[in-house]
């Protein structure tokens, strides 16, 4: 953005800078929302993760209870 203000007081060809700034825009507005999907993929991950390691910890009790109650 400084060329394109350094090429417009100095009478420079501004559409080039221009089309540059703009495709760099555009790459890092693609990349942000790369990014952003990521970070909310990663967290349905996690969070699935610890739904599964919830039910094994609950079925791990059920099993300790049945074996506890079959002892008796």
């Amino acid at each position: 953005e400084q060329a394109l203000a350094e090429a417009q007081a100095n009478g420079g060809n501004t559409e080039a800078l221009q089309a540059e700034v703009d495709r760099r825009d555009a790459a890092l507005t693609a990349a942000n929302g790369a990014a952003a999907q990521a970070q909310q993929t990663a967290a349905d991950a996690i969070a699935a993760a610890q739904a599964q390691t919830t039910a094994a910890e609950e079925a791990l009790q059920a099993a300790n209870n049945a074996a506890a109650a079959a002892e008796i």
